[in-house]
C-alpha cells in the first residue's frame, strides 16, 4: 500500500543519504531526512501512488504556510520537523529545476560516490552541485534553503544537459 511504499522507500534511500553519507553536525540533518524524503517522492511517482510534481508542490505549500527557521539551520525543537524532510526535498527539487536533471542525478551519484563512508557539512554538497552544474547556486541556496520564506513558485525546470 501507499504508507508502505512512502516508509520502505524513504528508509532504503538513507542506505545512501545518512548511513553512507553521514552528517558532520546536526545543522546538516537536511543531508539526510530530506534527501530520503525526495527518494521517497521519486519512488511513489515511479509506482504510480503519487506524483513528484504534486508531492513538491504540497510540500512548497507547506513550507511557506508554516515558515519557521530555515531548513538548512535548524533548532533541536525542529530538527526532525518539517522543514528538515519536505523542507529540505523542496530545496531538492528547486536544485533539480534549476539546473536540469542531468547535473541533478549526476549530483546525487557523486554525492554518495565521493563520500561514502564520511560525515559532510551543507557547505560541501553546495561546492559539489556548482561543481557538477557549473553554476554559482548562491541565490538557489539562499532563496531555498536558508530563507525563512520561500519564494512563492519553483524555478523554471532547466533543460537537462
Amino acid at each position: 500500500g501507499f504508507i508502505e511504499e512512502l516508509l520502505l522507500s524513504h528508509e532504503l534511500a538513507h542506505q545512501w543519504f545518512g548511513d553512507a553519507v553521514t552528517l558532520a553536525d546536526w545543522q546538516d540533518i537536511w543531508l539526510n531526512e530530506s534527501f530520503a524524503t525526495y527518494g521517497e517522492w521519486l519512488w511513489l511517482d515511479h509506482q504510480g501512488l503519487q506524483s513528484l510534481d504534486g508531492a513538491a508542490a504540497d510540500a512548497l505549500h507547506g513550507r511557506r504556510t508554516q515558515p519557521g527557521r530555515p531548513t538548512g539551520a535548524p533548532t533541536a525543537g525542529d530538527m526532525f520537523g518539517f522543514n528538515s524532510y519536505e523542507g529540505g526535498a523542496v530545496v531538492l527539487e528547486a536544485l533539480r529545476r534549476t539546473v536540469g536533471d542531468d547535473a541533478f542525478f549526476e549530483i546525487l551519484q557523486r554525492w554518495v560516490a565521493d563520500h561514502e563512508g564520511t560525515s559532510q557539512r551543507t557547505s560541501a554538497f553546495i561546492a559539489l552541485a556548482e561543481d557538477v552544474s557549473g553554476q554559482d547556486l548562491t541565490e538557489l541556496f539562499d532563496d531555498w534553503l536558508f530563507a525563512t520564506k520561500l519564494p512563492a513558485e519553483f524555478p523554471t525546470p532547466a533543460t537537462s544537459s
